[in-house]
């Protein structure tokens, strides 16, 4: 097992890479549903590099690390400050709700206020 703080390190590292590819206003532009479809493409290929037996099994972590940073980098443009009160609270506590968003009536309440709304 590696620490953290190296896993960190490779995260940096594979984002000043991902600079050459626009930077932050090209970074910007994207949604919530075009970073995960850019960390899904690196997760897809990891999960075929597994099923095809490859000997290399680097095919599989640096697809993890690009992943990772995208998601990351997702975090970085559509995360708020706020949501380290939703870290390290289970997924279960935020019903994927179906129909549509709840809306600005409820945009400046916690999620603990909001309950079955």
């Amino acid at each position: 097992m590696i620490s953290r703080e190296l896993v960190y390190k490779m995260l940096d590292k594979e984002h000043g890479y991902a600079q050459g590819w626009g930077g932050p206003e090209h970074d910007a532009q994207w949604g919530y549903m075009d970073w995960l479809t850019f960390a899904e493409k690196y997760t897809d290929e990891a999960k075929l590099a597994w099923s095809n037996y490859s000997p290399d099994e680097r095919t599989v972590r640096i697809r993890l690390i690009k992943a990772a940073s995208l998601l990351v980098t997702a975090l970085q443009y559509l995360g708020e400050e706020s949501d380290i009160a939703i870290a390290g609270i289970s997924s279960s506590s935020f019903p994927i709700r179906h129909g549509g968003l709840l809306g600005k009536k409820y945009a400046d309440q916690s999620f603990f206020d909001v309950g079955d709304a």
